[in-house]
């Protein structure tokens, strides 16, 4: 029996990032890795019409700041930024109540969606 090893990991310091940077032992790497599938499930469902490709979490002991590559940002910014601070405010309220964690988000442009996998299925999706 061989050993399955995700491809992915071949490729992690070459071509890829790491899609989360942040650094935690014992329990909170538990902690952390279980709020980081929920925000990016959350965020997903959210941003459907957003043409999101992926986001990043990069995160210290109380600050996070949330990278959304969209296709769309001006879906996400909103008019003035209203759209950023909303969806600031619900994820600090959905998922860090009691806890003292500064939420940021920094939405950048995808600068050619059409060489997304994940943009050019959301398009044939819909």
């Amino acid at each position: 029996m061989g050993t399955k090893v995700n491809p992915r990991v071949f490729r992690l310091a070459t071509v890829k990032g790491a899609d989360a940077k942040w650094f935690a032992r014992g329990l909170k790497f538990k902690q952390f890795l279980k709020d980081d599938v929920q925000v990016r499930e959350f965020l997903v469902k959210k941003l459907k019409e957003a043409s999101l490709d992926r986001v990043d979490i990069e995160r210290t002991n109380q600050n996070l700041n949330l990278i959304i590559h969209s296709g769309k940002p001006g879906v996400i910014i909103g008019r003035a930024g209203a759209g950023v601070e909303d969806l600031k405010k619900k994820i600090k309220n959905t998922f860090y109540r009691g806890r003292r964690v500064n939420v940021s988000i920094t939405v950048t442009e995808v600068t050619r969606p059409s060489l997304s996998s994940a943009i050019v299925a959301q398009q044939v999706a819909f």
